[in-house]
């Protein structure tokens, strides 16, 4: 509703009434009136629920999205591993190095491993008087030179 000049308006039904009671009394028993308010109720709701399911929607794409770089990263570090796995295994064998040894870890059997236990080293801990030190082999590299 709104004053023009000395009457007003019913904005809903788009009448002219000569003042604001005549307004009232239209907002209070017209039909007319009470159908156009429950219209636009029903549109603004409507508006609301398209509103809704646009932006479900939208963050369903949004997921989706993230789904996709995830595995695309699960993918790329797969690859990445496969990749050192592949060169390790390369450079074992340009070295004449048995991998599954190499990682099995120190023979029990072997001399300077007996040593070691016999000084108190235990298999996993590291070296040094209080066992701070290197737990795994040290990598060898072969130089050109």
């Amino acid at each position: 509703a709104a004053s023009a000049g000395g009457g007003a308006v019913c904005l809903l039904c788009r009448r002219k009434f000569g003042s604001a009671e005549q307004l009232a009394k239209h907002e209070q028993q017209s039909d007319m009136h009470r159908q156009k308010v429950e219209e636009a109720r029903r549109a603004q709701i409507s508006e609301i629920k398209k509103d809704v399911h646009k932006a479900a929607v939208i963050q369903e794409k949004k997921a989706d999205k993230i789904l996709r770089r995830q595995d695309y990263s699960q993918q790329a570090r797969e690859e990445r591993e496969a990749q050192k796995a592949m060169k390790e295994a390369e450079e074992a064998a340009r070295l004449g190095i048995d991998l599954k040894k190499a990682k099995e870890g120190p023979d029990a059997n072997n001399k300077g491993t007996m040593m070691m236990k016999m000084m108190g080293w235990t298999d996993g801990s590291g070296l040094g008087s209080s066992g701070q030190g290197v737990t795994s082999h040290v990598n060898v590299v072969q130089r050109e030179e």
